[in-house]
């Protein structure tokens, strides 16, 4: 793509925000689900601020615990 102008420098930063919003996805879904991991910390806090109510979150979304933290 040839840059001639302002838009197509605009439409050039917003293709790759597209893209890059795409890798960062894909990358957090690659990590949950390959290595089980809560990567943004959701269960630790809420483990720390309420362990009873994680007991029984986690008990109840058992294998599907990392999935809600879309």
């Amino acid at each position: 793509m040839e840059i001639k102008s302002l838009e197509d420098i605009k439409e050039i930063e917003m293709e790759s925000n597209a893209k890059l919003i795409e890798i960062m996805k894909h990358s957090v879904e690659t990590v949950r689900r390959n290595f089980k991991v809560d990567i943004f910390g959701f269960g630790q806090l809420i483990h720390q601020t309420d362990p009873k109510a994680w007991k029984v979150l986690k008990k109840r979304l058992g294998p599907h615990i990392y999935e809600f933290t879309d």
